[in-house]
Order: C-alpha cells, then structure tokens, then sequence
C-alpha cells in the first residue's frame, strides 16, 4: 500500500529537482531548451508557417518516454526508500 503522504513528498522531491535541472538548463543553453520543449509540446511558437515534422514528433515520443520513465522510477525509488526507513 502507497503511504500517501511518503509518496507526495517523493513526488515533490523529484519535481523540484527537475524544475532546478530545467531553470539551469534554459539560463545556460536557452536555445536548446526551446528545441526540447518544442518537440514536447509541438507548437511553443504559434507562427502558423510552423508545422510538425515526423522527426519531431518523433523526438518528442521518445522524450516523453524517456522523462517519464526515469522520473516514473525516481518516484518508486524514493516511496521504497521512504516507506522501509520506518521498518
């Protein structure tokens, strides 16, 4: 069983340290950042000549894979780490 609140703050733990990668992130490389996030979220910029490209769709699949998984795997790490320091 998921202790609710153990499992809240693993959560938290990894956003904010996400949100700190990505704030560095966009301050050291701001270019690469809007690429990163452009093919995640496929129109950042609303010029209506932009269009989706398979290969940044694709890109944009395999990020939203790859975050999610590694993150997906932070947060079970941490709820473990959490929920057995008690035992």
């Amino acid at each position: 069983m998921i202790q609710k609140n153990k499992f809240a703050l693993a959560v938290a733990d990894v956003m904010t340290g996400i949100s700190a990668l990505c704030g560095g992130l966009v301050a050291i490389a701001p270019d690469l950042a809007a690429r990163l996030a452009g093919s995640i979220m496929h129109l950042v910029n609303i010029d209506p000549s932009m269009r989706i490209t398979w290969g940044g769709f694709v890109a944009g699949l395999v990020q939203v894979f790859v975050y999610s998984y590694v993150l997906a795997y932070i947060f079970a790490w941490l709820h473990n780490k959490y929920t057995t320091s008690e035992k």
